[in-house]
């Protein structure tokens, strides 16, 4: 039997483990497995085995979505507010240009068709257990913009111990808004 079948006739045998036990074994765990026959088996790279195991390919953040009452209130709240760019709505979705992560919003009455609960984000409960960070340079023009366009105050912008200055307030629909200068 050559180096490489005896290989893959171990992988059967953790595919089959797998199956039978409905659980999955990290690929590291087959690696270990095949660092110890890599004496007998030098022809078999340890690199080119744990890509071909890989399944998943890295995430990243898309979107953040926050489920609101009205759309079409909330976006352009966040336009007067904040000086975001609506990238697209509907009745019950929208979207603003923030970046390469995306804001977006649902509606609460959509969100219910799916089946999810949730609890509603209003002014008049304690803010959702989140916060957005706006990141700028100009901190206190940005705060006392958002408070102009409506927004409650929370705690005016101060500075941190590391440097950063950083203010609160809270959107229309009660989530709370970091707005702070970047990390130096």
């Amino acid at each position: 039997m050559t180096k490489q079948k005896t290989v893959f006739k171990l992988h059967e045998k953790v595919d089959k483990r797998n199956a039978r036990w409905g659980k999955k074994i990290l690929p590291l765990s087959f690696l270990v497995i095949c660092s110890c026959l890599q004496s007998s088996f030098a022809s078999v790279s340890l690199e080119e085995e744990g890509k071909r195991m890989s399944t998943l390919m890295p995430m990243k953040l898309g979107y953040t979505i926050l489920y609101v009452d009205n759309v079409e209130v909330t976006i352009d709240f966040y336009q007067r507010a904040f000086g975001f760019e609506k990238k697209m709505i509907t009745d019950v979705y929208g979207e603003l240009d923030t970046g390469s992560t995306k804001l977006a919003f649902a509606a609460n009455s959509f969100v219910r068709t799916l089946g999810v609960t949730f609890e509603e984000a209003t002014l008049s409960k304690p803010a959702p257990p989140v916060e957005l960070g706006l990141v700028t340079e100009e901190v206190e023009a940005a705060y006392k913009r958002a408070i102009g366009a409506g927004a409650t105050e929370v705690k005016e912008p101060a500075r941190k111990p590391w440097g950063q200055l950083v203010g609160y307030v809270r959107d229309n629909n009660g989530f709370l808004i970091e707005i702070c200068s970047p990390m130096k």
